[in-house]
């Protein structure tokens, strides 16, 4: 949250948290309560820069790909 609070504070406007699927990232989504499951899916959360505002977290989907690939080869 930090680095989000810092890049605001400089005129950046962040939406989005990328990071591919490695455990302390699926950590850190436990900890901001992040989750899906086949009848509920919570991306966002409460934006610390404004109410009106959402923090979505989305998975890398090409660095997925790219893990799956390397298996194959």
């Amino acid at each position: 949250m930090e680095a989000v609070l810092l890049a605001e504070n400089a005129g950046l406007k962040v939406d989005y948290v990328t990071c591919d699927g490695a455990s302390w990232n699926r950590a850190m989504w436990q900890k901001f309560g992040i989750s899906a499951t086949a009848k509920a899916i919570k991306p966002s959360v409460p934006h610390a820069c404004g109410d009106d505002r959402r923090l979505f977290f989305l998975t890398d989907f090409p660095h997925l790909v790219k893990c799956v690939r390397k298996r194959f080869h």
